[in-house]
């Protein structure tokens, strides 16, 4: 990458963010705006097929149905207790029409995509994005607190908080795709300030949470587990905070899991690893289609193991907390080369934020690419991300508003624009993605080149 635009996407972007860190009442302006751009783009964009599903889910729940009873709930029970509790809400204030079928939009099945004409309300849209936002706004004040915690420092902890609660991505997720990733990313930090404040059973229970909401932290427990027996090495209570985490961590998960274990339904709540498995890389790739997830998932397993155990044997002189952060900024990062959903990249940004506010602000040149790439990835369903606000506002013509999602269907040297969009936010993101562990690995490489090139000289006299 260009050393003179690093260092000039260096300096612009930590001028923007010292100024916004540096005025009075900081925190205020950035909830203020990172509250009004999300109720803005809340209100006009919203991907209609996982808020489909939701609404199933409610009505499931309205019906006096659990979660598994019927069709329709294909996760673990912590986000359908949310959306039980949504659901409370929503009956409280009277939000009985959850959505309808609009026969206008029954065009966009056709396509192919993940596309459905049955619409939800704009009042049930806003009460499921308003969790996302609140969940946002927690994960923001967890990350500067760890930020302050590392550097002493509030004026970084603000960068750090702007940088989440302002970033497009989190805005998107949340905001137009109603995805529910901002939570697990909560619990993950929840259980890593837990742990560097030491209190075991809570940083368990918040582990077990979070594993639970997505399955992509269980991969980091390696590393969490060789964090304990670090820190503890020396004072001999390393196998009694290990089994204190542990049990936090397996009476959250009884806690949780206990209404399944009664029905008989433990089966059902765990049915999207099966499914995650069998559906492979979706590209007609035989074997390797139905398996690919599995072997990936395997390498990623070792690496995490390698990982902690390179963490558990490095140099005691180092910061452990920080030394944590950045590990797990690895780990994830690895983890994600297997290619995922815009959503799924959440699980990176605080660990990148970190990385850039504390170690190395280079990285934001890496961070943004993955970013964009994701933004583009996730909005790449165009004009239909509008069909919600036309049925039940007016705002924007039906008709009309048709025709410019069919456009987005036409050929444009051998794909649809919306293919095109997709595609390349799709590899922007992976390219980011690598970008970001390019960066990461780069000291190691340059230690082991000057390692080569001393031993070669050696040789050579």
């Amino acid at each position: 990458m260009n050393t003179g635009f690093a260092d000039a996407w260096k300096r612009g972007m930590s001028a923007f963010f010292n100024r916004i860190a540096s005025v009075s009442r900081p925190l205020l302006i950035i909830v203020l705006v990172g509250i009004i751009v999300r109720l803005i783009v809340g209100f006009f964009a919203t991907y209609t097929f996982d808020i489909y599903h939701w609404g199933v889910i409610v009505s499931n729940i309205n019906s006096g149905h659990g979660l598994y009873e019927l069709d329709g709930y294909y996760y673990t029970p912590p986000w359908g207790y949310i959306l039980g509790t949504i659901s409370t809400v929503g009956e409280f204030f009277g939000f009985d029409n959850i959505g309808e079928r609009v026969t206008d939009a029954l065009m966009t099945e056709q396509y192919g995509w993940h596309f459905t004409a049955t619409l939800t309300t704009m009042p049930f849209i806003i009460l499921m994005k308003i969790p996302l936002l609140l969940c946002d706004l927690a994960v923001a004040y967890v990350i500067r607190w760890i930020v302050i915690e590392r550097c002493n420092d509030i004026k970084k902890g603000n960068i750090a908080f702007a940088l989440w609660f302002l970033c497009p991505l989190t805005i998107v997720a949340g905001g137009v795709s109603v995805m529910f990733d901002t939570f697990t990313v909560l619990m993950l930090l929840l259980c890593i300030v837990f742990m560097m404040q030491d209190r075991g059973f809570l940083a368990g229970t918040m582990f077990s949470l979070a594993v639970l909401m997505k399955f992509f932290p269980a991969f980091l427990v390696f590393v969490l587990i060789a964090y304990i027996l670090k820190k503890h090495k020396d004072n001999g209570l390393a196998t009694r905070k290990l089994v204190e985490t542990m049990t936090g961590a397996a009476v959250m998960f009884l806690i949780v899991m206990l209404p399944q274990i009664i029905n008989g339904e433990l089966s059902e709540a765990f049915s999207f690893l099966t499914s995650r498995a069998s559906s492979g890389m979706g590209a007609g790739l035989g074997v390797i289609e139905r398996y690919g997830s599995v072997l990936a998932y395997v390498i990623f397993a070792v690496v995490s193991v390698l990982l902690a155990f390179r963490m558990y044997k490095c140099d005691s002189g180092h910061d452990l907390n920080d030394t944590l952060m950045f590990v797990l900024l690895l780990n994830v990062t690895i983890l994600f080369l297997y290619p995922s959903t815009p959503q799924y990249m959440l699980l990176i940004l605080p660990f990148l934020i970190y990385h850039a506010v504390v170690r190395d602000w280079n990285i934001t040149l890496a961070g943004s690419v993955l970013v964009i790439g994701a933004v583009i990835f996730a909005l790449a369903s165009n004009f239909t991300l509008l069909l919600s606000l036309s049925e039940f506002t007016g705002i924007v013509d039906m008709a009309s508003l048709m025709s410019t999602i069919d456009l987005f269907q036409s050929d444009v040297l051998g794909l649809s624009p919306m293919a095109w969009i997709f595609y390349v936010g799709g590899a922007l993101q992976y390219v980011g993605t690598l970008l970001v562990l390019l960066h990461v690995c780069k000291p190691f490489l340059k230690k082991k080149n000057t390692e080569t090139e001393s031993r070669d000289t050696q040789h050579a006299n």
